[in-house]
């Protein structure tokens, strides 16, 4: 992947000056500018994670993860020490495969003036200077970026076409198709997204987030191993706070399956009290859960999801206390877990990890056996396989998207696993479209039992 991150010259040269080991070393350079400018935080300490396929990115070398013969021959410590001994020194934490947790920068010494730097780049001391790309030093005109943006799109698809799930890979080669000028045209709205990410709570990370995208603003995707998701190749909107990416996809309309995983843990492991909770309109988890709290749903919701998701997918009882922690509020979990449907949920989750214990692993809706073992953990069998019917839950709509591409009707621009953003080609034809849209999904639900409707919402 070309990383088309772009700085100043200035401060470029100033990093050469402070760090001459650098040479030029795209991997060194790549995983510097991750450092530098991280987009990747971890939610509770703000540190930078560096997991294995982005170092693995920075070394030109993500191919080899999805590859089962070269996989287990990669190592990101390796180029860690290496990076460590002769460029900048960094501490790094452990990381867990049982606890899918990655590596975290712990500390990294930059010492002053090249801390100095990188904020005066951070806050457009030299953005009217001469701009080159941080990983080559060449500088940025229309004609090397539309270059190095082709060379991006075929890596891409060369990842794509080894996702293991032909419905990801037909999607990804959609996704993957979309114009430049589709997100050209949204480019008119960064500057009010800029504004919005001055306000957020992580704003640097999110003013990093815009820079990347300022400078490679189509979305591509890729595959990763043992998932049928598609996940972002590289940083891109898709990872913009809420607030920020509405402001910079104004005009445009997202659709969401409501309360995703819990209509699909009602149905594959067979809960009718929440089906039930579900199929009743008035009914809202998060709702519910902020009432029984006593708080604001918009200082929770995000708490909320993620110890929702945390509950399906394995989390012990510790972690999600932890993640209720900034709440701040006394026996946290027993409030979370004392919910009728959370309760349920806890339950029928511990009895979904004995079956898949006792059968050492579990079939997905697509027909993949997923084996428990040394590389995949009862919690990440379980997270696959709800992955697995989340996308199928959306292959209609994925293949009325495919059937439209290139007419005159509407297009998915932007994949967010349990949901999408949509562009229409015309105002008059909107409202049939979407209706079109939300009847095709809502027959599959019907179709699998599976107690949800799919909402939508103009930005």
């Amino acid at each position: 992947m070309v990383n088309t991150y772009s700085v100043s010259e200035i401060f470029r040269n100033t990093v050469k000056e402070l760090l001459p080991n650098l040479r030029e070393s795209k991997a060194f350079w790549n995983f510097f500018g991750i450092l530098a400018f991280p987009c990747l935080l971890d939610k509770k300490t703000d540190k930078t994670l560096i997991s294995r396929q982005i170092v693995a990115k920075c070394e030109g070398k993500e191919a080899m993860l999805l590859e089962k013969e070269n996989s287990k021959n990669y190592s990101a410590q390796k180029f860690l020490i290496r990076f460590s001994k002769s460029i900048l020194p960094i501490r790094w934490s452990k990381w867990s495969f049982v606890d899918h947790e990655c590596r975290m920068i712990e500390e990294c010494f930059f010492g002053q003036d090249l801390r100095q730097a990188i904020n005066n780049e951070r806050n457009g001391i030299w953005k009217n200077e001469k701009q080159v790309y941080l990983q080559n030093g060449k500088e940025v005109t229309p004609k090397r970026q539309q270059s190095y943006l082709a060379i991006n799109y075929k890596e891409a698809n060369d990842l794509m076409a080894k996702a293991g799930i032909t419905l990801a890979r037909e999607l990804g080669k959609y996704m993957n198709k979309r114009s430049v000028r589709t997100f050209q045209i949204i480019m008119k709205n960064m500057p009010d997204a800029k504004e919005i990410a001055k306000s957020v709570k992580d704003s640097e990370r999110q003013l990093n987030l815009l820079h990347t995208i300022e400078t490679d603003y189509r979305p591509l995707y890729k595959p990763v191993a043992r998932s049928a998701r598609i996940y972002s190749f590289g940083q891109s909107m898709v990872s913009l706070e809420r607030s920020i990416r509405k402001t910079l996809m104004n005009g445009y309309t997202e659709f969401d399956i409501r309360s995703s995983q819990l209509a699909i843990a009602s149905r594959i492991w067979n809960i009718p009290s929440v089906v039930t909770y579900l199929k009743n309109p008035d009914n809202n988890i998060w709702t519910d859960l902020t009432n029984d709290f006593g708080i604001s749903r918009d200082e929770s919701k995000d708490i909320f999801k993620t110890c929702l998701y945390s509950t399906m997918f394995g989390a012990m009882k510790g972690t999600i206390k932890n993640d209720l922690s900034p709440l701040g509020i006394d026996n946290a979990f027993d409030k979370f877990i004392e919910n009728e449907v959370i309760s349920e949920l806890w339950y029928k989750r511990n009895e979904r990890f004995k079956q898949i214990r006792h059968d050492c692993g579990v079939k997905n809706v697509f027909g993949q056996w997923i084996p428990i073992g040394p590389k995949i953990t009862l919690r990440s069998a379980l997270a696959q396989e709800t992955q697995a019917f989340e996308l199928f839950l959306l292959k209609d709509v994925i293949n009325l998207a495919i059937s439209e591409d290139g007419k005159q009707s509407f297009q998915i621009i932007l994949w967010q696993h349990d949901g999408f953003t949509v562009k229409f080609r015309h105002k008059e034809r909107k409202t049939f479209w979407t209706e079109c849209i939300k009847a095709t999904a809502q027959k599959t639900f019907d179709k699998f039992d599976v107690p949800t409707i799919l909402e939508c919402t103009d930005l």
